[in-house]
């Protein structure tokens, strides 16, 4: 059996036919780690440290010995043999394959959103986009005064559960970040908005105040 993929599906699935010990299984992902993505939005506000949200499958996988973890990237894969192989050209096959590789941000075609964005898809994502946080409240209070306050402006597209944490804790920072570490400025009263899209048409809501809530 092999596996593409250790987030949740590709280790689950190794994790529950493991128990059978006629299977010989291969878990096969591009990092040395499985990415808790619902932790997020908490590593990129910096709640929590990158580690919080990364684990070794290795780590949970260690009392079955009939799982083999490999560290590859695939880059192309033959439903016919069930070959996968791999970016420095090693290969694997199996009885049975099983792609679980996960996603990849969509911009839709949107002009400068792949640019100019910041995906919230993996844990590099998360670390950018805390590391870019950080780069504008620094900016901000060098500044200061209301002209830095008034453009203080983070915008979050996508209402699902992580737009929404994403919105939420953004606000929270904002709201709750001692005053000594930008004496300058008052993140407070920068806004956040959440862009909601239902079909066509977008709505917006303004978040700065969740915090208080």
């Amino acid at each position: 059996m092999v596996i593409v993929g250790a987030g949740f599906a590709g280790l689950n699935c190794a994790k529950k036919l493991a128990s059978d010990s006629s299977l010989r299984i291969t878990l096969i992902d591009k990092t040395n780690y499985q990415q808790f993505q619902p932790l997020f939005y908490q590593v990129a506000t910096g709640i929590l440290s990158p580690e919080n949200a990364a684990f070794n499958p290795r780590n949970v996988l260690f009392r079955h010995e009939n799982v083999d973890v490999k560290m590859s990237e695939v880059i192309s894969v033959d439903l016919a043999t069930r070959i996968v192989k791999g970016k420095t050209g090693d290969t694997y096959q199996g009885d049975f394959l099983v792609l679980a590789a996960g996603s990849e941000v969509n911009f839709f075609g949107i002009s400068g959103a792949n640019r100019n964005a910041f995906p919230m898809y993996s844990l590099r994502d998360a670390e950018r986009l805390r590391s870019r946080l950080l780069e504008l409240f620094k900016a901000a209070d060098v500044k200061g005064g209301a002209a830095a306050e008034n453009n203080l402006h983070f915008l979050v597209v996508g209402a699902g559960a992580t737009g929404v944490e994403t919105a939420g804790a953004i606000a929270d920072v904002l709201q709750r970040a001692p005053k000594h570490l930008y004496p300058n400025v008052d993140l407070s009263k920068a806004v956040v908005t959440l862009v909601v899209c239902l079909a066509k048409t977008s709505y917006t809501c303004r978040m700065n105040d969740l915090a208080k809530d």
